[in-house]
């Protein structure tokens, strides 16, 4: 079984303040949930255990301690310790689907196969639906010589029901094949159809055609959830390992997008930037990257009309070019009328992976400004993003990481002004960051103007929170933009279940939540906003699972959810 990665519940102790001295110190508990995961990160199963108890002992209603000591002692081959473990974890709603499943594990390497078979059914009951998990777990090996196993390969009736909260799923679409990774990158790309709705392209870098990897986007309605495009990349070339809206390139009256084709890690692929019509689907512009290797196209995005023609230019990452050194990194400014070179901007140093992270910018009347991050960049290589402006694309500031920083700058965006001095705002992330304990992620938004911080989002450890860009639109109707924020690795339903989290732009308070039911599905894996999709007068998400095993094993899922739906979810059950 695969190491368990899950949310904590935090602790929060209050005292009474005393006015002629302050409090003494309270010493932690010296076992805690959190020392307990980092052992069994460690994989101390027998430490991990020791401190579980303690947990559970002290905390009898700490249903992810109950749950991370079964997994603990089931690996330590204690299985009959475990099964009552996994029993008691299965009382917890949050953690039945999996504490069931992994009932059957036990029962099934001690042998009792109808109760195994139990087991398994009350956990696919509960929302286990991760058959490709089941058909490679070596806990299983019996049960799947066994002609009831082939029942567990038909899609149960509550996948049709992957969250937690019951909300309102608008539109959803699957990727083609197993591994394909459909929803690697979802985004907005402004209105392609012509029917005022924005719609969104959703890409699949892992996608195979005709027994060859190419990649895969496909550009869909936000109003209908009907594809508008399907687009192909070259044989090698991890196509739509980016996209992003590029503005209007062609001047038809429709939002067009670029795609970002770097081709493999490993490889000669220069790499390819391609601007592809929203209304046809047809190629406006093909740019290739400098030389070998230099990953041109990690990232792409369209920034405004920089050189005044009309016509909005873009900006395209090479966090592999070399100029300034082996990996440096550069980001190219491009004319969106003819692909001339308008600039660039070098990373500083040898390995900083400029533009390895994000680009992104806003250029118009109010506010010139254009932003990268080198994820491996600054003092200590933790991470840096920096903001250029101007006619001469002076240095405006420098975001530098924290302590806790591991790879600051994973996703940046423009985001509207957060602060109110009148100036549109940068958000960014470290999925990577510890401030919130162990992998626990970070996102934060920071002044357009000179890169002060304004405010943060810390998610639980194990998280991995800071995936996407951070848009949701003004859900909560108070005048402010809001944020939600992916956390990939949330455990809250299981390994790697996922979650996505919704955040009041004013309070920091939050809004609403979409849980994953399905382990295994990174939900989270991207999220953005998506205007308002269905007409209720509440902006609309867009949120994906990269590994949802419904149309194969990663094959990939990406829905449109109601905003609305997110901010009161039904009270009635959804299945």
């Amino acid at each position: 079984m695969n190491l368990l990665t899950s949310a904590l519940c935090s602790l929060c102790l209050s005292m009474p303040l005393l006015q002629d001295a302050p409090p003494p110190p309270v010493a932690p508990p010296a076992q805690t949930v959190a020392t307990a995961i980092a052992k069994l990160q460690a994989q101390d199963f027998a430490g991990a255990a020791a401190d579980f108890a303690v947990v559970v002992a002290r905390e009898p209603n700490n249903g992810q301690a109950w749950f991370l000591y079964g997994f603990s002692e089931h690996a330590l081959g204690n299985l009959e310790r475990a099964l009552e473990l996994h029993t008691k974890a299965a009382t917890f709603p949050t953690h039945q689907p999996v504490a069931c499943y992994n009932a059957a594990c036990a029962t099934a390497r001690l042998g009792r196969i109808d109760t195994a078979f139990e087991w398994l059914a009350q956990s696919r009951a509960a929302g286990y639906v991760n058959f490709q998990a089941m058909s490679v777990d070596g806990d299983l090996v019996e049960l799947r010589k066994d002609p009831r196993f082939a029942d567990y390969r038909v899609e149960p009736p509550n996948s049709k029901t992957p969250f937690l909260e019951n909300v309102t799923i608008l539109h959803d679409s699957f990727g083609e094949s197993a591994g394909a990774q459909y929803g690697w990158v979802a985004r907005a790309i402004g209105d392609a159809d012509g029917d005022g709705v924005t719609d969104f392209a959703s890409t699949a870098p892992y996608h195979t055609e005709n027994g060859q990897a190419t990649g895969f986007v496909a550009v869909i309605s936000g109003k209908t959830g009907k594809r508008l495009h399907r687009l192909i990349g070259k044989p090698g070339s991890m196509f739509g390992w980016s996209v992003g809206p590029a503005g209007d390139v062609d001047l038809d009256g429709f939002a067009d997008l670029v795609v970002g084709a770097p081709g493999p890690v490993q490889g000669r692929f220069k790499g390819e930037a391609v601007v592809v019509s929203g209304k046809s689907g047809a190629t406006l512009h093909t740019w290739t990257g400098a030389a070998a290797s230099d990953r041109f196209g990690q990232d792409a995005r369209g920034v405004g009309d920089v050189n005044g023609d009309g016509i909005p230019d873009l900006l395209v990452s090479a966090p592999q070019h070399d100029t300034a050194g082996p990996d440096a990194g550069r980001v190219y400014l491009i004319s969106g009328k003819d692909g001339a070179h308008l600039h660039h901007l070098d990373g500083e140093k040898v390995g900083d992976n400029l533009g390895g992270g994000g680009v992104c910018g806003v250029w118009n009347e109010r506010q010139q400004l254009l932003v990268a991050s080198g994820v491996a960049a600054g003092a200590t290589n933790q991470g840096r993003i920096y903001g250029w402006g101007g006619p001469t694309f002076e240095s405006r500031f420098v975001i530098d990481g924290i302590p806790s920083s591991r790879n600051l700058g994973w996703f940046l965006s423009i985001v509207p002004d957060a602060n109110g001095d009148g100036l549109d705002d940068v958000y960014g992330t470290d999925w990577h960051d510890n401030k919130g304990g162990p992998a626990a992620g970070r996102a934060f938004v920071s002044s357009g103007k000179d890169g002060s911080l304004i405010t943060e989002f810390l998610g639980q450890p194990g998280d991995g929170a800071g995936i996407g860009v951070g848009h949701a639109g003004d859900l909560d109707g108070d005048g402010v933009h809001d944020f939600v924020v992916g956390a990939w690795l949330n455990g809250d339903c299981g390994t790697q279940s996922g979650k996505v989290t919704c955040y009041s732009g004013k309070t920091g308070a939050v809004l609403g939540t979409l849980t994953s039911r399905i382990p295994g599905d990174v939900l989270g894996f991207d999220a953005d906003a998506i205007g308002d999709a269905d007409g209720d007068g509440v902006p609309d998400l867009l949120v994906t699972s990269a590994y949802n095993a419904a149309n194969g094993a990663k094959a990939g899922r990406t829905y449109v959810v109601s905003g609305a739906s997110v901010l009161n979810p039904r009270t009635e059950s959804g299945d």
